[in-house]
């Protein structure tokens, strides 16, 4: 190999380790090390690296007082009251977030610790219709907040919390409970203690808390499954 050939090689080397020095400590701050499969892609984590979204819609209290269920009575054989909650006129009749849309919503809670939540969730398949389907977490949450206000609920106490998780398909419209049904994988619990209670501890709640809720709030998380 020549003089000149020599040099070159030379040359080239240096400049390889100048901009291989130069990338490891851009900023002072050593490159992230990343894990790759045996094809060198960097390892994908569904927990993690797929955007969640979110659909959240707040329900009122249709009036301060509640009323009383003609024909329905307790144990103790005094007649029942009941609560019905409403939807903003902004999201009546859909909450939609492509691809998911829930409408048809129907929301009252009972001072015998009953509570009837559904509403009809839909799946379009995205913009391409490639998107065969998704889990959905659904959360029912209930605020002691102002009676009748339609505005955040920033600093109301969150009295108690059900979660589920279903699928919804593209394409197949279905009616779903927005609170668990027995036999759900799913949790139930107080602002301050996330655990599984027994499913009469929700019934309690709403008893125990019937004259203090105020709104109920429905969340649907989901990711982009296919």
């Amino acid at each position: 190999m020549g003089k000149s050939a020599r040099l070159i090689c030379l040359t080239a080397v240096a400049l390889i380790l100048a901009a291989v020095c130069h990338g490891s400590a851009v900023g002072g701050h050593k490159l992230r090390q990343r894990t790759c499969n045996r094809c060198g892609v960097p390892s994908y984590r569904y927990g993690f690296d797929d955007p969640r979204h979110f659909i959240r819609v707040v329900a009122v209290a249709s009036v301060e007082q509640p009323t009383a269920v003609a024909g329905l009575t307790s144990h103790a054989g005094r007649t029942v009251q009941r609560k019905v909650f409403k939807l903003p006129l902004s999201t009546v009749p859909v909450a939609t977030s492509d691809p998911i849309q829930l409408s048809r919503m129907s929301l009252a809670i009972y001072d015998n610790g009953q509570i009837v939540a559904t509403g009809q969730i839909d799946h379009n398949g995205g913009p391409y219709k490639a998107i065969q389907g998704n889990n959905v977490v659904v959360r029912l949450r209930a605020f002691a907040g102002t009676p009748q206000f339609t505005g955040p609920l920033d600093n109301a106490p969150m009295l108690w919390q059900t979660e589920r998780t279903l699928w919804a398909t593209r394409d197949r419209p279905q009616m779903i409970s927005l609170v668990p049904l027995p036999g759900d994988p799913c949790r139930a619990g107080s602002a301050t203690e996330l655990t599984v209670p027994p499913e009469a501890s929700f019934d309690e709640a709403i008893r125990q808390h019937f004259n203090e809720i105020t709104h109920l709030e429905i969340e649907l998380e989901y990711r982009n499954d296919r």
